[in-house]
């Protein structure tokens, strides 16, 4: 009964075939290729979803559906709805013993690409007694979607002295065509540190003695992240600080890599000579326990600065504008010829209000600071009062936990401004500050025509 059917099917179709005008051939299948991306980028996937129907009208018997790949895609893997498949590197075939009237046939087939180049994906059909039938796609393939990540590292400017704390300020950048995936900046310096902390932190991020890993999760596309670590020099040496980076989907060598360098000095001792000069004294204007001490020069030579770093604290230097060896430092900014002296007056918070003990003082010589300062912000000092002291009280408006920097001037032009040290952060909505001289500011402001701003810092 089937054999009869198929030679019914077989004559009608002879028979269509005849009544056609002269030059015109029927199709038999209607053949189509759809791809999930055009173009696609070589490493990515893409979907071919090929589908073919029986337009005769007729079951067809013994139909083969061939899907040839070209040699730059790697093939991943195959469905079809119907049929029996079989495959190799570059062709996928399905094989049906009968396909039904007007029934649709749809093969999945799914390849990555290896190579920049256009890819002719190719389909035929055929039947029996039925001469094949095809069509072909032609999909486009781009570079490869790969995240380029460069890396720029940012160390302080200025002297840098053997113990003190350095912030680094790492940036990375990712400027590929794909988002870095678990992104790690492998951090390895050139010479010794001790590692204090890191901001923000995060887990995945380790210090291994010389090498600092940092773990930034991903970065999308044409965006970039940052961390802070805080590190200490243990050699008196250039530090230098190269950073590589490390994704998960790193198609590349992942951009360049980041680099910073500084040189880490050895202080010269035995130049400067500094001891407490009176008493210590409660302050009850500040709530501060004071102490000055006394800088000498004991050189043969001009000193242009001087860094006092004060050891033995268990209460806070509050006048302290860095820390060295785990100790407090104050800087006075002005100079010293040989046998010059000055002095200075260091701050203590102690809750008790009472004396401490008298701590250990080590000077030696620093290059000038830059401390000139921007004036871009309007005068905001709203008063000034002269203290029986000699020294002088300000007091500005502030936005509490936001960083102030006070400014001053022998002008009201402020054609010369310095900034006094060190950087005050708001408690409140208004800030007073003592201007009392070194190491605030270059010298006492008693009989001397002194002017001020607060400035915002960034």
């Amino acid at each position: 009964m089937r054999n009869a059917r198929s030679i019914v099917a077989l004559c009608l179709w002879l028979l269509l075939c005849c009544c056609l005008p002269r030059g015109v051939q029927a199709a038999n299948f209607g053949i189509g290729i759809t791809p999930s991306a055009d173009p696609v980028a070589v490493g990515g996937t893409l979907t071919y979803s090929v589908t073919v129907t029986n337009l005769v009208g007729l079951d067809l018997g013994n139909v083969v559906i061939t899907d040839t790949l070209p040699g730059s895609v790697n093939l991943l893997r195959v469905t079809t709805t119907a049929g029996v498949l079989t495959t190799n590197a570059s062709t996928v075939t399905a094989t049906l013993n009968l396909l039904g009237a007007v029934q649709v046939v749809t093969l999945t087939i799914v390849v990555t690409p290896n190579l920049a180049v256009s890819i002719i994906d190719s389909v035929s059909v055929s039947a029996n007694n039925i001469p094949p039938e095809g069509t072909s796609l032609v999909t486009g393939v781009t570079a490869p979607l790969v995240p380029v990540v460069s890396i720029q590292s940012i160390l302080p400017t200025g002297q840098v002295f053997l113990g003190d704390l350095l912030t680094v300020h790492l940036v990375a950048t990712n400027s590929g065509t794909a988002a870095a995936q678990d992104l790690l900046i492998s951090n390895i310096f050139s010479s010794g540190v001790i590692f204090h902390s890191l901001s923000p932190t995060n887990t995945g991020s380790f210090f291994n003695g010389n090498v600092l890993v940092l773990n930034l999760g991903n970065l999308a596309v044409g965006t970039n992240s940052g961390a802070f670590f805080v590190i200490e020099p243990t050699n008196a040496a250039v530090l230098s600080v190269t950073n590589f980076s490390f994704t998960s989907n790193g198609g590349t060598a992942s951009g360049n890599p980041g680099f910073g360098s500084t040189v880490v000095l050895q202080p010269a001792l035995g130049l400067i000579s500094a001891v407490p000069v009176p008493d210590q004294v409660f302050d009850p204007q500040t709530g501060l326990v004071t102490q000055t001490i006394r800088l000498s020069n004991i050189a043969a030579t001009n000193i242009p600065a001087t860094r006092v770093v004060v050891g033995g604290l268990t209460n806070r230097l509050v006048n302290a504008v860095g820390t060295n060896g785990g100790n407090p430092f104050v800087v006075f900014t002005g100079a010293l010829a040989p046998g010059q002296s000055a002095d200075l007056v260091l701050e203590y918070f102690v809750p008790a209000r009472t004396l401490i003990p008298a701590p250990t003082l080590t000077a030696y010589p620093v290059a000038l600071p830059d401390l000139t300062g921007s004036t871009s912000s309007p005068p905001n000092i709203s008063l000034i009062v002269s203290l029986a002291s000699g020294a002088k009280l300000i007091e500005f408006q502030s936005d509490p936990g936001m960083s102030y920097r006070i400014l001053y001037s022998d002008n009201v032009g402020f054609t010369n401004p310095r900034a006094a040290q060190p950087i005050l952060v708001a408690p409140a909505d208004r800030v007073q500050w003592i201007d009392d001289g070194p190491p605030k500011t270059i010298s006492r402001p008693t009989n001397i025509m002194r002017f001020y701003r607060a400035v915002l810092v960034p």
